[in-house]
Parts: structure tokens; sequence; C-alpha cells
């Protein structure tokens, strides 16, 4: 992992460090959306407040579930979620599947074993309706391997019904299809690391952990020591401690998957034209599944493939977030299809954000039920950084930063005030021209009558900004200003008493 990376300028300066991890599907996609001038709104369902968001226009409203959209039915994702089902459902439509069989926590070992036995080894045992690759074993060869196997399933994961089938040889890959059209293949390598002659494995893992952090996708899935990775060290003859060789590549697990330490490599333009059609013909096997993941093992020396899974909300930041290749823009293509009348607003302005964060505590916290995301900017809109030398120690009082805070308000401009140091102010403003000059002139204003200004330097702002508006009165420290560009909370904003619904009204911003 070099750290130089083929990503999408339009996201480099815009995903704050807490999207990161299992919550950027959710993120990019309403900011692809939120780009487009859609409006959008946040909110929960159930008793855990589990976070979904909604997009709209003048004559349509789309739900989605991070990736999912609402025209993915119900049904299409029961059978996802039912790995045998989603099996007899290809089958039914030609689509190649490795030949398996469903046991459950009652079977036998001995029923299992002759299974596996009359498919002939190797074969693969995972849940049946598991995510992330958690409890898949694949490339058993043996009995006592299976038996172990068995074992941690049943024992270890607690799993009521597992799939026992064949093992098909060949790479893995994801290939995401929204509408018919495959729009991004990554192959997905097992977890893996690469020696240098003097580190410990375990040593090797850590490091490698540390450097798949700073991957917006990737920065919770990092690979864990857990019972295959043991298991797969000792086959290979290494222990945690072993030094592993100098430039040898050695692989940790059998599956690809990302979410247990796999790493994603762009294949959109080199897999085959034969796996693309068996991806698409997955999809349209399945009723009311217009967008989805395939995952697919493919052997390339024979041009044979096989679908392994289906996923109806298949995670973007693998294509977005490649370790190799060029990145794939998958939001854009499921945005396009919900709203394909929809374009960004507008194409320079590629470093403002919503407050991601706020919006996710107030929902998950209760403490609101809904939150309407401010508009993103229309017009031409400049981004300015002022400083400003004071020629002595000055501080602004409580209420002179409240007025500061209205000024921005009212002007519906993003940025922040900070107190740089002790006799150093920097403003930032984002919004139309004359309206940042404008503000710009009423915080000097407001400073130089609490001392003279004795240098003020203007550049223009390139960093991230988050919209609205927000003032450091010492470093590190924000107050927030209670005005517009604030969310509120339900003592603050309206009620709808009728639903006893708790709405957080974001007007704010540029």
């Amino acid at each position: 992992m070099s750290g130089s990376y083929d990503w999408l300028p339009k996201l480099k300066k815009a995903i704050p460090k807490f999207a990161f991890g299992d919550k950027i599907d959710m993120y990019v996609m309403a900011l692809e959306g939120w780009r487009r001038g859609l409006n959008l709104t946040f909110y929960t369902i159930g008793s855990k407040n589990l976070i979904r968001f909604k997009l709209s226009d003048k004559n349509n409203e789309h739900h989605f579930s991070v990736t999912r959209g609402d025209k993915v039915t119900k049904k299409a994702t029961e059978i996802c979620i039912d790995k045998n089902l989603t099996k007899e459902y290809l089958s039914n439509s030609s689509v190649p599947v490795p030949e398996g069989r469903v046991f459950t926590q009652e079977a036998t070992n001995d029923e299992i074993l002759n299974y596996a036995n009359e498919i002939k080894y190797p074969v693969v045992i995972k849940p049946l309706d598991g995510r992330r690759g958690k409890g898949v074993i694949s490339n058993i060869k043996n009995k006592e391997e299976l038996l172990n196997a068995i074992k941690y399933l049943k024992v270890d994961l607690n799993i009521n019904k597992m799939i026992v089938e064949q093992y098909f040889k060949g790479e893995e890959y994801r290939l995401y299809v929204v509408n018919g059209e495959v729009a991004g293949v990554i192959k997905r390598t097992p977890a893996n690391i690469t020696g240098n002659g003097k580190d410990t494995i375990q040593k090797l893992i850590e490091d490698k952990n540390a450097e798949r952090k700073k991957v917006p996708n990737l920065h919770a899935r990092l690979i864990k020591i857990d019972h295959e990775v043991l298991q797969h060290l000792d086959q290979e003859g290494y222990s945690l401690e072993s030094i592993l060789e100098n430039g040898k590549k050695l692989f940790l697990r059998q599956k690809g998957n990302l979410s247990t330490g796999g790493d994603s490599i762009d294949f959109t333009e080199e897999i085959s034209e034969t796996v693309k059609d068996i991806a698409i013909k997955a999809s349209y096997a399945i009723p009311g599944l217009p967008q989805c993941g395939v995952d697919v093992l493919y052997n390339s020396k024979d041009n044979k493939a096989v679908v392994i899974e289906v996923n109806s909300r298949a995670g973007a930041g693998g294509h977005l977030f490649p370790l190799e290749g060029k990145a794939r823009d998958i939001p854009k293509k499921i945005i396009n299809y919900y709203f394909p009348n929809s374009k960004i607003i507008n194409e320079d302005i590629n470093n403002l954000f919503f407050d991601y964060e706020s919006y996710w505590n107030l929902l998950k916290s209760g403490k609101a039920q809904e939150i309407k995301v401010a508009p993103f900017p229309k017009g031409e809109i400049i981004m300015k950084k002022f400083n400003f030398i004071m020629a002595d120690k000055i501080a602004l009082n409580k209420s002179q930063f409240e007025l500061i805070g209205k000024k921005a308000s009212k002007f519906r401009v993003s940025g922040y005030l900070k107190l740089k140091s002790e006799n150093e102010y920097q403003l930032v403003v984002a919004g139309p021209k004359e309206v940042v000059y404008e503000l710009k002139d009423y915080v000097a204003e407001k400073l130089d009558k609490s001392s003279k200004i004795t240098s003020e330097k203007a550049s223009n702002f390139t960093g991230s900004l988050k919209l609205g508006f927000d003032i450091y009165r010492k470093p590190k420290k924000t107050v927030k200003i209670k005005s517009k560009n604030n969310s509120k909370t339900n003592s603050e904003s309206k009620t709808n008493l009728k639903e006893n619904k708790q709405k957080v009204d974001k007007k704010a911003g540029i």
C-alpha cells in the first residue's frame, strides 16, 4: 500500500473523518444527491434509530438504505439475504452457481461429511444468511479441516443454518450492476501482507492495518487475527511470531471480503465480457433488483465463472477508493438511475460538505427524528481566507461573537472565525462575492474596535469546509452560534404534535 491512489478529485476534500468506515457509503450517496441540488433529508426508523435518507426534486422522492434505493423491492432484498434461495433463482435463470446443500444445527457431522464426499473436496462452508464474509471458510481439503470448520460455525458462531458447496478455483470479483449495466468491477484479494525480512507477521499485520485506517471505506475494516487467520498461517507453516521473508506476499484468508481485511483492485476494463454478462443476468434473475453487487469467482484460464453471492445493498467504497487502479463513481450511476434529469450544480465547488457528524449524533441519540439539510449553494461562489494581525493581545467578547454569527447567518454563508494566536484571527468565508467581503469588513470593524489591525492578508481558500458557520473563541474549542446556520433541537424547532415527531430543520448554509 503506497498511499498514492487514483481517487475521484471531487471526493478528496469532501469526506470528514467521521464518515470513514461503515458510514462512508451512506455519506457519499447523500453527498452526490445534495450536490445536484436535490432536497436531502436524514431520518430514523425503528426503536434502534436506524438512519435512512431521502432525496427529492419537484416531481420525485426516493428513499435510501445506504446505497439501496426504494426501487429495490422488499422481496428482492429477502431473496438476496437467503443464500440458498438466491441460488435457486440464479439456477432457474441458467446463471452458473456452485453446487451445494443447506444443513441445520441438527444435522450430524456424518451427514455433512457424507455430502462433502459426494460433491468431492475441496469444499466451502458458510452461514446461510451471513454478511460480509463472516464465517465463510473456503478451500477445505479434507475431513479434519471440515470438522474444525463445522465446530467453528456451530459452536463459536452459533450458526443455525449453513451451506456446504463445491469449491470453485478462481479469483474473486465484485461487479456493481445498475439498471442492466456494469458500473464498476473490483478484484477482491484476500487479506495479505508482504514480508520485509525483519518484522514478525504480527507486526506486519499491525502496519497493514495502520495504512488501511487512512482509506475511507477500510478505516474500520482491519485484518483481525481470528480462527481462520490462525488456521491459514498454520497450514502455510507460519505463526504470528514468524519473520516473513523479504518480498514474500502471504495471504491470510481464502475469501477476499473487504470487511475481513481484503484489498480492492479496479478491474472494470480488464474483466472478461463473459463475467459482465453473467453479473447482469444475475441481477435480472431476481425480480425487483435493478441495482446490486454480484460476487463472482472467475477462472481466467478457461474463462468460466460462478456467482457466489448477490447483495442488494452493496457498498460503493471499494469502487470509489480502490487500493490499485481507477476509481469508479458508483453513487453517480445510482443517482442517475433514480433522478436521470439531475446534475451537479457547481463542478468547481468540491470541498464543501454537510455536517454529517452532527446529524448522525442527533438522530442516533433520539434528539431528532428528521433533519432537513440546507440545499447546496447555487450561483457563483467564492471561498476566501482572511488573516488579521492585531497590535495587541485581544479577545472578542461573547456578544461580539454572537453578532458576527448572526451576520453570517443573515448572509447565509459558510465558514468560520478562529482565534489562531493571542493576536491573530482567521476568517474563512464561502458565498457570493459581495457578501463574503461585506462579512469580512464587518469582522474587521469589530476587531479594530478592540485593537488596531496592523496587517490583513487575503487568499483563496482551498481546504475542506463544512456547511454552516462556526466560531472558535479559543484554539480547538467551538462555540455554537444558535442561528439559521446550525441544527435546532426539538425545543427550538417546530414540533409535529399530531405525529409526535421531533424534527430538525437545517435551513442554514450558503
